[in-house]
């Protein structure tokens, strides 16, 4: 609980009552108040690892291009040795690890790894983990592979 340790700090520190505090500093009630209410703000721990629509995506290497796909909506997309995801608001570039192909796939970089395998024909599972919250997100759709340049 750290609201109520900061919260008998300031109030040591201001004397409990309105007059200098540390180093001469006031110490109001709506100091108190403002640093309280900033120990209870919560991070939306699983947004770390959601799944967000790519917008129009570029060149992102050679060879075969796969992507995952839910309903009309591009989430994911991949070559044999790279791959672009937007989680958390962020646009992440992820190495491929292993064999990427019409099965699916393995990617990760430093903080996001990314799952993918195919169910049944196109049909997919993607699971997305945030290795450092340990939040951890799985949607299904389509995964498609196709010749070309990304």
């Amino acid at each position: 609980m750290r609201a109520p340790t900061i919260l008998a700090v300031l109030l040591l520190a201001a004397g409990c009552d309105s007059g200098p505090g540390v180093n001469g500093a006031n110490v109001t009630s709506e100091m108190i108040e403002r640093v309280a209410k900033q120990q209870n703000v919560v991070e939306d721990v699983s947004a770390t690892a959601r799944l967000q629509p790519l917008g129009p995506v570029g060149v992102i290497g050679d060879g075969a291009r796969c992507q995952f796909m839910r309903g009309q909506t591009l989430l994911f997309v991949a070559t044999s040795q790279t791959a672009v995801a937007r989680i958390n608001g962020a646009t992440r570039n992820l190495r491929a690890e292993g064999t990427i192909g019409t099965t699916g796939g393995f990617f990760r970089e430093r903080e996001i790894g990314v799952s993918i395998g195919v169910q049944a024909e196109g049909q997919a599972r993607i699971v997305v983990t945030n290795r450092l919250t340990e939040a951890r997100e799985e949607a299904t759709g389509m995964w498609v592979c196709g010749a070309g340049r990304g």
